[in-house]
């Protein structure tokens, strides 16, 4: 499997842009994580007798169309538990040493939790995929990793960062948005009763620091990629929805070629 994900701060309409690339493009030589997850499932081969293999059944079948999503992450849950850190040491190791500076024990738990996910939906990925199929992520890997900035090529050699399969992707989409639309979006989703975990609670000045802290970060971490010789596409979230699908679609097809 190779990857391409999406990245940028909460609230600058990832999400959005993510499905409308799904949907607008027409002749992408690429996969949507759904559409992944789903081939993966399939391609899998059930132990019998399981619970898993009543879900296999059924996501064959066809009937339960509405649910393929779901029936899939059933199959391929707990495959990779338990062997997270092969392949991904270094990664564990940035984002273990940047979560002893958050105060938040509740923030803490729910970061690592993500970015193990993450990895164990990777490496399932990665054995039941073809090598050369093209994976579009809206919240991937890199999504939930902090910590990746310029002192890395001081604390790692070369070939510690060349072979964690963290930093192993094809092009990263970095959506880009002023501070000051950030914040509007920021505010008008809490208005609307919209939180996330890690700023949800905060208000004022604190809320400003933190979407200035994440913006920025956004930014060191697209650095450190593309030092790494990982491909770019920066996005300014302000264009059209439409335009910047378009220009996303071609920017990842054209990975394939």
């Amino acid at each position: 499997m190779r990857r391409v994900e999406l990245l940028g701060p909460s609230g600058v309409g990832k999400t959005l842009l993510y499905h409308q690339v799904s949907s607008q493009i027409q002749h992408r030589r690429f996969l949507n994580i759904e559409e992944a997850c789903l081939k993966a499932a399939v391609a899998k081969q059930p132990v019998f007798p399981s619970l898993k293999y009543l879900f296999y059944l059924a996501l064959k079948s066809g009937y339960f169309k509405w649910k393929r999503q779901g029936l899939s992450h059933h199959i391929l849950n707990e495959e990779g538990a338990g062997e997270e850190r092969v392949g991904y040491w270094l990664s564990f190791r940035v984002l273990e040493a940047y979560l002893l500076k958050e105060k938040d024990v509740v923030v803490v738990k729910k970061r690592l939790e993500n970015f193990v996910r993450n990895v164990q939906r990777n490496q399932v990925l990665d054995k039941r995929l073809e090598r050369d199929d093209l994976v579009f992520f809206d919240e991937g890997l890199l999504h939930h990793h902090h910590g990746f900035g310029p002192e890395l090529f001081h604390c790692y050699t070369p070939e510690e960062i060349q072979t964690d399969q963290g930093l192993k992707i094809e092009g990263v989409v970095l959506c880009d948005l002023s501070f000051g639309k950030n914040m509007e979006r920021i505010l008008t989703r809490k208005k609307q009763g919209i939180k996330t975990f890690s700023h949800g609670h905060l208000e004022g000045v604190a809320l400003e620091n933190y979407v200035f802290q994440a913006r920025l970060e956004y930014q060191l971490k697209v650095g450190v990629l593309e030092k790494i010789g990982v491909r770019i596409l920066r996005i300014n979230m302000e264009d059209d929805l439409r335009d910047n699908a378009e220009r996303i679609g071609l920017f990842i097809n054209n990975l394939t070629s």
